[in-house]
C-alpha cells in the first residue's frame, strides 16, 4: 500500500475498526514505513488525551422522531431553562463577589498606570541611537588593539620566533 491510502485508514486501524483483511495491508505498512508509522503515535498520543466514556443509552425510536422533525421543518431551536431562584445567602456572596472583582480591576488599573508612566528611565545618557553605537565600536577596536601582543618587527622570515611574547605596554624589558 502507498502512505496516501494508509493515511487515511490510520484511525480506523488504531480504533479496530478496520475488517482483518483490511487491517492486514496497514499493518505490514505501518512496519515497512516509518513516517506513516510516526503518524500512528501521533494519532495514538492524540487519542490519549481522550477519556473514553460509558455508551449513552439511545431511547427507542429516538432517530425516527428527530429526522421525521427535521423533514417536518423543525429548526430545533432551544427552549430557555427556567430560571434559578437565588437563596438569599447565595446572593449576597454573588454581590460580594462582584465588587471585590470590581475593586481588584481597579486596583489593577491604577498599578498598570503607574508603571507604564514610570518604568522608563530617564537621562540623555540612556540613549541607544546609533552615534552611540559606533562610539563603543570605536572604543572596543581600541582596547583589542592595546590588548594584542606585539610582534617582534626585526626577525627575518624563517627565523625562529621568541617562545612568548609580550604585551604592549606591560612593562617588561624597558
Amino acid at each position: 500500500m502507498k502512505c496516501e491510502a494508509v493515511k487515511p485508514l490510520v484511525a480506523g486501524y488504531l480504533d479496530n475498526e478496520l475488517s482483518e483483511s483490511q487491517a492486514a495491508p496497514v499493518r505490514q505498512h505501518l512496519l515497512d514505513c516509518a513516517g506513516c508509522r510516526n503518524e500512528m503515535q501521533s494519532q495514538t498520543a492524540q487519542k490519549s488525551w481522550f477519556v473514553p466514556t460509558e455508551p449513552i443509552a439511545v431511547p427507542d425510536g429516538f432517530a425516527t422522531r428527530v429526522s421525521r422533525r427535521a423533514f417536518a421543518g423543525d429548526k430545533g431551536l432551544l427552549v430557555p431553562a427556567p430560571r434559578q431562584e437565588v437563596q438569599r445567602g447565595e446572593a449576597r456572596i454573588l454581590q460580594f463577589v462582584i465588587q471585590m472583582t470590581a475593586v481588584a480591576a481597579v486596583v489593577l488599573l491604577i498599578l498598570a498606570l503607574g508603571m507604564k508612566f514610570n518604568a522608563h528611565p530617564e537621562g540623555s545618557e540612556l540613549r541607544a541611537d546609533s552615534s552611540d553605537l559606533r562610539e563603543a565600536l570605536e572604543v572596543m577596536e581600541r582596547l583589542n588593539r592595546e590588548e594584542q601582543f606585539q610582534l617582534p618587527q626585526d626577525n627575518p622570515p624563517g627565523a625562529s620566533q621568541p617562545e612568548a611574547t609580550q604585551p604592549v605596554g606591560s612593562g617588561v624589558g624597558k
